[in-house]
């Protein structure tokens, strides 16, 4: 137990943060591509594209993060696959920032829905499939664990969470 919890602690944990931030950022850039087709003037406009071009470096810097933080071929692998939607995503948006630019809102719209949105979805999918890979233990990190566990309960080092139960009454006389 004590290393399963080292394990997720340490490494896990922090993928799996970093794997929640890059979706983040990645709606986040996907929903600045829509606000820049409505962006009022030209100094909206350029704002949006800033805040679009500080989304992607944050991307990359969770993909360095995370791709330094691999320890097997398996999670490469599975990155690598990540890393070509990712790609892929950024070559849709900037094909979406052109008529964007050009004031073709119409135009725009039609190719965020069409194009970069279902690009956007499907390294979303590939993520939760990371996530499963990472969450997966072996049958002997299992038995350690109920080893463990079983251990602890039979040496008393277990308790209980107190377990309390208040009224009403007693709930609005504290307050």
């Amino acid at each position: 137990v004590a290393h399963a919890s080292h394990v997720t602690g340490h490494d896990r944990v922090p993928q799996l943060s970093r794997m929640a931030d890059l979706e983040l950022n990645v709606t986040r850039a996907s929903l600045q591509l829509r606000h820049a087709m409505l962006a009022r003037n030209p100094a909206e406009l350029q704002q949006t594209l800033t805040d679009i071009a500080d989304k992607r470096r944050a991307i990359e810097a969770l993909m360095s993060a995370y791709e330094a933080a691999l320890s097997t071929p398996e999670e490469h692998q599975q990155f690598s696959r990540t890393q070509a939607l990712v790609k892929q995503f950024w070559q849709v948006a900037e094909q979406n920032l052109v008529p964007i630019q050009a004031g073709q809102r119409e135009e725009a719209f039609a190719f965020l829905v069409d194009k970069t949105i279902p690009v956007r979805n499907l390294m979303f999918g590939n993520t939760v499939l990371r996530f499963a890979i990472v969450y997966s233990f072996t049958q002997s990190m299992l038995d350690a664990a109920t080893s463990e566990i079983s251990a602890a309960l039979e040496d008393g080092a277990l308790t209980p969470l107190p377990f309390l139960r208040y009224s009403l009454d007693q709930i609005s006389a504290a307050h």
